[in-house]
This record gives C-alpha cells, sequence and structure tokens, in this order.
C-alpha cells in the first residue's frame, strides 16, 4: 500500500471552509445528506479542479444509478452506503484506492442492477412491502384461491379478502392481479421457479 499523508473526513459546507491549498489531503471522505446533491457535485467539481490527485470517497445513505454516474463523472473515486460501510471497509477502499482503481461498495451494486434490470421499480412499494404481505402476493400469482391462501397461511378466508383488499389501497394497484403485477415490476417475486 502506498503511504497516505491526510485523510480528512467531511461534509460538504465543511469542506468549503477548508483552504485546499494550505494542507492538501490525498484523500477526503464526504458524506451526502439528501437535499445537497447538488452542492455537493459542485464540491467535488472544485476538489478537482484545485488538485486531480485528491481521492474523494463518497459515503451517503440514497443512491440510484443516475446518481451514482454523475459521481464518477464528476471526478469521485469510490462511493460508499452509509447504511453498510464499516471502518475495515473503509480501510479496504483507501488501499484499493492506491492502486489506481474507482471503487463501488456491495450494496450499492446491487441497488443498480435492480434498478438496470427493474426500470419501472418504485422503491416506496419496495420499501413498504412486509415478509408476511409478500407471500400473500406469491400465492395469489400462484394462482390460488382464497380458501386456498387461508389453508396456507393458516387464516380464515375472511381474513385473506381482507389482507387482499388492504394491500390494494396501501399500493395503489386496482385489483389483486394489478398488486401482482407491481410486485413482478419491482423484482418483488419473480416469475420463473415457479416464484
Amino acid at each position: 500500500m502506498n503511504q497516505v499523508s491526510k485523510i480528512i473526513v467531511v461534509n460538504c459546507t465543511d469542506l468549503l471552509s477548508i483552504e485546499l491549498q494550505k494542507e492538501i489531503p490525498d484523500i477526503i471522505v464526504m458524506g451526502i445528506t439528501k437535499g445537497t446533491e447538488d452542492l455537493n457535485l459542485e464540491c467535488i467539481k472544485s476538489i478537482k479542479k484545485q488538485n486531480q490527485r485528491i481521492k474523494i470517497i463518497i459515503h451517503a445513505e440514497n443512491y440510484n444509478q443516475n446518481y451514482v454516474k454523475t459521481l464518477f463523472y464528476s471526478g469521485v473515486n469510490a462511493v460508499l452506503n452509509r447504511n453498510e460501510c464499516s471502518s475495515f471497509e473503509i480501510k479496504e477502499v483507501i488501499e484499493y484506492l492506491s492502486t489506481g482503481n474507482h471503487y463501488l461498495s456491495d450494496g450499492i451494486k446491487d441497488q443498480i442492477i435492480k434498478e438496470i434490470i427493474y426500470p419501472n421499480n418504485d422503491v416506496s412499494f419496495s420499501n413498504k412491502i412486509e415478509k408476511k404481505d409478500l407471500e400473500l402476493i406469491r400465492l395469489i400469482a400462484l394462482g390460488k384461491t382464497s380458501q386456498e391462501i387461508a389453508d396456507d397461511l393458516q387464516i380464515t378466508q375472511h381474513i385473506v379478502t381482507a389482507k387482499k383488499r388492504k394491500l390494494c389501497k396501501k399500493f395503489e394497484a386496482k385489483n389483486s392481479p394489478h398488486l401482482v403485477h407491481k410486485a413482478i415490476s419491482n423484482g418483488l417475486i419473480n416469475t420463473y421457479n415457479n416464484f
């Protein structure tokens, strides 16, 4: 590993007050908070304009394919998911960057792959669904009747009907087939391997 002499950890507003000409860090670890994406891009461009050799590691909570692409185009060297990032991973990333490569954390890679495979993904749908609701939708997708679903889940047929109605309302589906369609198009259930 190359010797790293200085690393600073900041958010963009703090970075604006640091004069990079006085103390030039090797690596800047920058946190991005929701709503500051444009400001952060300007900071990144400003840093790279002052000194192309500075490596920039971004960690934030939410990402989408286009924003990650924009970060890399702006000069970022690594993008990490704040919710999944450990100090061990940061150390690995710093070492990896010293070889001249770029880095994207596994969680973000997975999210981007889902965006590519399921371009109509409704994030709010995916985040709101519970495992037991997903099981009910999976059984609907398999063509089971309300009574068969009730038997499988060991609940009454009345509860199955009420849950279907509640799920349709919650996810703005017109009916059960529409609910299944939304689940499939969001990658929550698949159409192969018998679900």
